[in-house]
């Protein structure tokens, strides 16, 4: 068995290149704040922000300069893709001082929030966009059109209006046909600007999605309740760690030590900025899911918590987050046992106010993969302010937000559904979508969103369980583990794929308790805790320096993403053993 857990990296900046990150097995933690479900084809809800205390956090040392980062061209580089590690995000033990002020908060559990986000304005956010830019004229005709177009449909939907967005969409598709070649002749990178490539692509295809789900002719005339997703976005107060001030320094590990502060503009009026880039993904994930899954948003702010930093310059150049641990290590059971994605947010560690470092892309984000198989977004704070150099130039007016944003969720998560699927050899080679010669037989069209929407519609809404039911990774609830014996989870397990003897082996009775024996010969003890969901490591464990050795119980969902009283594998350092 291997060590290592699991997780794709790549800079947020460019999505499609990804790079191995440092194996960690983190431990969880944190200080929360909570924000409300976003529902499909309607005005977005806010976030309401609950303060629970602060966790024990890495200190910060005060003699460390604080690095001001100026306003424009924050870099983030692009690798070359090998086959990612990816690292586990375990729970931790500690956590019960967290809990315990949580459960005293007087006003812990959330309160209807600050008014919804109000509909987005087309005309104001286009003029501000031009005004910026230069006008309408340096821009293609295409670009226009495609920008112009997915903000006003955009705003259709929000307002309920989804049959004016479909006339509006149908009339992008028919002018500039899904899948043709025209989408890369519409100038993309026009002034400096970010709003795509192809020009708002991405964007459209996801509304093109949401507004089919609105408009669709079989949908029950009284649909059941959508099951709930809550995405806890983690956001760290504090980043520390080496930064390099030249090339030299960054080749040869070097640099200074320093403190970098979280940008507080991400938490203004109730994390407004976030809500409004998180927005068409929300609505993305009910259309994906038929409407059977809806995503509730909520906010962590973590002031006084450091994570550290680093930054390499092989095999890729790297400025970014080493492990989410000490944020992790500060959330209460009650907002972990009670989250199925994961964001964590951190303060950007790329070198760009050196001069050797103007216009050069550093890695600073990515997705990982939570010990209970739920997905976690990584991104540093200047992602959602600026624009990266290959990508534009200066800050980011909320239209170019608003239709590249959804460019980068959008790749980040489809990593995540095609581990979910290896059945379908979706992703069998990383990013395996940037070779045409790799689709399937039966897939149309020529770019990456293209892939997604032929992956959704022919494999995952044909796949069992559901899709709705496969996003699903709170905890089941008490009576679900009440319900399981050691007698259940005795059997053969292997991991996916696996690749050596260490990989495929079988929990069998040890006496009163549990072995794990690989078919390599080793094994070690385990210990029940199941009322946990756990089978605990003994101290034989070949491990028991990585941190969490306990096997992670992982249950059968039912047809509505719950749980089932039946264990249908287990997770180890992150990664999964499925039972044969």
């Amino acid at each position: 068995m291997t060590a290592i857990g699991s997780a794709h990296w790549n800079h947020p900046t460019r999505p499609g290149h990804h790079a191995p990150m440092t194996n960690q097995h983190p431990a969880l933690a944190l200080i929360a704040i909570i924000a409300l479900v976003q529902p499909a084809c309607a005005p977005a809800d806010g976030g309401s922000a609950v303060d629970v205390g602060t966790a024990d956090a890495s200190p910060t040392d005060a003699a460390l300069p604080d690095v001001a980062l100026p306003d424009v061209a924050l870099p983030d580089a692009a690798p070359t893709d090998a086959s990612a590690p990816e690292f586990g995000l375990d729970a931790a033990p500690d956590a019960a001082p967290l809990d315990a002020q949580l459960d005293a908060a007087p006003d812990a559990s959330p309160d209807p929030g600050p008014p919804p986000l109000a509909c987005p304005d087309p005309a104001a956010m286009l003029a501000a966009f031009y005004a910026e830019h230069g006008g309408p004229d340096p821009f293609t005709a295409h670009y226009r059109a495609a920008l112009e177009g997915f903000l006003h449909a955009e705003a259709e939907v929000c307002r309920g209006e989804a049959a004016a967005a479909r006339d509006r969409l149908d009339a992008i598709w028919a002018r500039y046909p899904i899948g043709d070649p025209i989408w890369y002749r519409a100038g993309s990178t026009a002034r400096g600007t970010n709003v795509g490539n192809p020009v708002a692509y991405y964007a459209l295809r996801m509304l093109d999605e949401v507004v089919d789900e609105a408009l669709r002719v079989d949908r029950p005339a009284e649909p059941p309740a959508p099951a709930t997703a809550t995405l806890t976005v983690v956001l760290v107060g504090c980043s520390q760690g080496i930064q390099p001030r030249t090339w030299a320094e960054l080749e040869a590990g070097g640099g200074v030590e320093v403190r970098h502060a979280f940008d507080d503009v991400l938490r203004r009026d109730d994390h407004a900025l976030l809500r409004a880039s998180l927005d068409l993904f929300a609505r993305y994930v009910f259309a994906m899911t038929r409407g059977h899954l809806q995503l509730a948003v909520r906010y962590a702010w973590l002031p006084d918590t450091c994570v550290p930093v680093s930054a390499n310059a092989e095999p890729y150049r790297r400025a970014s987050i080493d492990t989410p641990a000490p944020a992790f290590a500060a959330l209460p059971d009650a907002i972990r046992e009670t989250t199925d994605w994961w964001m964590v947010v951190y303060p950007s560690h790329v070198p760009e106010q050196h001069p050797d470092f103007e216009g050069v892309e550093f890695i600073s984000g990515g997705m990982g993969l939570h010990a209970d198989g739920g997905p976690v977004f990584l991104a540093d704070d200047r992602w959602f302010i600026r624009k990266p150099p290959h990508l534009g130039d200066g800050i980011y007016t909320d239209a170019e937000r608003r239709a590249y944003l959804p460019q980068w969720l959008q790749h980040e998560f489809y990593h995540h559904l095609f581990r979910l699927y290896p059945e379908h050899g979706l992703e069998a080679v990383s990013h395996q979508w940037f070779d045409r010669d790799t689709w399937p037989d039966d897939f149309e069209g020529i770019m990456e969103p293209d892939y997604y929407a032929e992956a959704l519609h022919k494999r995952m809404w044909q796949g069992e369980p559901p899709l709705h039911a496969r996003l699903r990774y709170s905890g089941p609830s008490g009576d679900i583990w009440d319900a399981i014996t050691l007698d259940d989870v005795l059997g053969t397990y292997a991991r996916q794929p696996p690749q050596n003897p260490w990989h495929t082996g079988e929990i069998e009775r040890d006496g009163d308790a549990l072995r794990w024996r690989n078919t390599a010969g080793v094994s070690w003890s385990l210990r029940d805790a199941l009322d946990d969901g756990r089978l605990l490591g003994g101290p034989d464990n070949p491990y028991a320096d990585q941190g969490d050795v306990d096997f992670h119980l992982q249950l059968a969902p039912d047809d509505a993403g719950g749980w089932r009283a039946e264990v249908t594998g287990f997770r180890f350092l992150g990664e999964l053993y499925v039972r044969q």
